[in-house]
């Protein structure tokens, strides 16, 4: 049967290379607050920011994506719960850090924006990425909104969480028997 788990050693090798990254992804963090106010101040510190940033995403995502699938494998086993929930730790720390990111964003004018983009060529690359945003502007929650939102997130998935957790791993449903008799 272990030919039908996903191979999560191409995620992570370890739990050391797993932590690591947990690591690595707060130090980052710390990284990224250094640029609030100062998103815009060149285009060589927007493609610095954006590079930061787009790391930060990638190694969360990474995080996440092992941590549930072990999760999702077998959900009584305890150390892929634990690695959920440093998981759902880290992203909440991320979406709490980086609340500040497009509303200074969406604070610019976009024609200045522009024109930053226009500046770099290795910056031309997001331009539609920030015309997406902006298209979505009168949508987007001031800093302090989202703020909140990403602080009260976690308590929404609690009620999700035991759910599962007594439907897949607290009740026993038995075994069926195929036409040839075989579980």
């Amino acid at each position: 049967m272990d030919k039908y788990k996903w191979d999560l050693t191409k995620l992570f090798k370890n739990d050391e290379e797993f932590n690591k990254s947990i690591d690595k992804v707060n130090s980052l963090l710390n990284e990224i607050v250094k640029y609030k106010g100062k998103i815009f101040e060149s285009s060589n510190t927007l493609l610095e920011f954006i590079k930061l940033d787009t790391e930060i995403d990638m190694l969360t995502e990474r995080i996440y994506i092992y941590a549930y699938l072990g999760y999702y494998d077998d959900m009584s086993n305890e150390d892929f719960l634990q690695k959920k929930e440093k998981a759902n730790n880290i992203m909440n720390k991320s979406s709490s850090i980086r609340t500040f990111v497009t509303p200074e964003i969406l604070s610019k004018d976009y024609e200045e924006v522009q024109k930053l983009l226009s500046e770099d060529k290795e910056l031309e690359k997001y331009r539609f990425a920030f015309e997406k945003l902006f298209r979505r502007k009168e949508h987007i929650l001031s800093e302090q909104e989202e703020l909140l939102l990403s602080n009260v997130s976690e308590t929404f998935t609690t009620s999700r969480d035991a759910f599962n957790a007594l439907n897949n791993v607290d009740i026993k449903l038995g075994t069926i028997k195929d036409e040839d008799g075989k579980n």
